[in-house]
C-alpha cells in the first residue's frame, strides 16, 4: 500500500512538511519499513492520511515486504522487462490540475499530454503496460488516491509522454527493487 509508505515516510523525516519528497526516499521507506498489503490498510481518503494512527502501521506485516536494495531504471526496455517479470516500478511524474477528477479527468483515464496547470511532482506505481489501449501504447499506473479515483485507482499514461518525464534530462526517474518477491 502506498498509503502506509507515505505515512511512515512522513513520520520518519522522509517526507517534508509540505508533502514533497524525493523519489529515492520512497525506496528508503521500503528498506527501513517495508510495505503493508493494501488489504491491511483501510482507505480513508487521500486528504485524510494524517489521521492514520500509529497502530494502523503494522510494522510486523510490513517487515515481510522489506527491500534490501534499490536502483534506478535506465530506460523503457528495462522498465518493460521488470513489468514482464511481475515487478512494480516506482516512478515520478509531473502532476497537473486536469489529472484530478475535479479537473475533468474521466474515463478512459488516459493521459497523453499535460492538462491544466502544474501542481508539482507525483510518485506513482507502474504495475503493467498495454501496447494498444485506446490505440496508444500505455503504462498502467496505480495511483495512491484510492479505489474511488480513476479506473478503480488506476490510470493509463502514454509511454512516450511518461518516458520524457522519467528518462529525460533532469527527469523524475524510476526505481525498482528486485529482492521483494513479485
Amino acid at each position: 500500500s502506498v498509503r502506509g509508505n507515505v505515512v511512515y515516510g512522513e513520520r520518519n523525516g522522509l517526507l517534508s512538511g509540505d508533502g514533497y519528497s524525493y523519489l529515492r526516499n520512497n525506496q528508503k521507506v521500503l528498506v527501513e519499513f517495508g510495505a503493508q498489503e493494501e488489504k491491511d490498510l483501510p482507505d480513508i481518503g487521500h486528504e485524510n492520511w494524517n489521521n492514520y494512527s500509529v497502530s494502523v502501521l503494522d510494522m510486523v506485516k510490513a517487515a515481510n515486504h522489506k527491500a534490501q536494495s534499490f536502483w534506478s531504471v535506465a530506460n523503457r526496455d528495462e522498465l518493460l522487462k521488470l513489468l514482464d517479470d511481475g515487478r512494480v516500478v516506482q516512478a515520478g511524474m509531473e502532476w497537473y490540475s486536469g489529472f484530478n477528477q475535479s479537473g475533468g479527468f474521466k474515463s478512459p483515464w488516459l493521459i497523453t499530454k499535460n492538462l491544466g496547470y502544474s501542481v508539482g511532482g507525483h510518485a506513482v506505481a507502474i504495475i503493467g503496460y498495454d501496447l494498444n489501449y485506446q490505440g496508444v501504447k500505455v503504462y498502467i499506473i496505480q495511483n495512491s488516491y484510492g479505489k474511488s479515483w480513476g479506473d478503480n485507482g488506476k490510470f493509463y499514461v502514454a509511454m512516450d509522454h511518461l518516458d520524457k518525464q522519467i528518462f529525460g534530462f533532469g527527469g523524475y526517474g524510476c526505481y525498482a527493487t528486485l529482492d521483494i518477491q513479485p
